[in-house]
């Protein structure tokens, strides 16, 4: 019993330091823009097409999507504007400013409905009819037409 209750405070312990460090970031950095396509370094071997960054520009952070590489370089497009935002901007992976821990739940309820692809645009527009973005989907009032 002694032994367990040593184990169990060992662990709450080491709970209580972990909880402490700060979350690991991977960053890169802006290098180019060229109209609404921004090349980032620093990232490039970790991403593949459609990961989330966020830019840490002067005026807030700003969305974007990984949509190809060149020369070593991720390329991105925002989803917002780009105002504020320039070489050496920091570029971070991971949950991004506008969909942090959000995401629309997929289900056979979603057949035979037209839904706008911006998740952030999608939720609002969910949100305009009532509907939260965690709860349950209504049913659809018809099924699917047969493929």
């Amino acid at each position: 019993m002694k032994n367990r209750e040593s184990l169990t405070n060992a662990l709450a312990r080491t709970a209580d330091r972990l909880a402490g460090l700060d979350a690991c970031t991977l960053s890169g950095r802006v290098t180019d823009l060229d109209g609404l396509s921004i090349s980032l370094a620093g990232l490039a071997p970790l991403l593949t097409l459609g990961d989330r960054v966020c830019l840490h520009g002067r005026h807030g952070p700003v969305d974007a999507e990984i949509v190809g590489f060149s020369g070593g370089a991720a390329r991105a497009m925002a989803f917002g504007p780009l105002t504020g935002i320039g070489p050496g901007t920091p570029a971070k992976l991971g949950l991004t400013a506008g969909h942090a821990g959000a995401g629309l739940p997929v289900s056979d309820a979603w057949l035979g409905r037209v839904l706008d692809p911006a998740v952030e645009l999608g939720a609002r527009a969910l949100a305009s009819f009532g509907f939260a973005l965690r709860a349950q989907l209504p049913a659809a009032e018809a099924a699917a037409p047969a493929a």
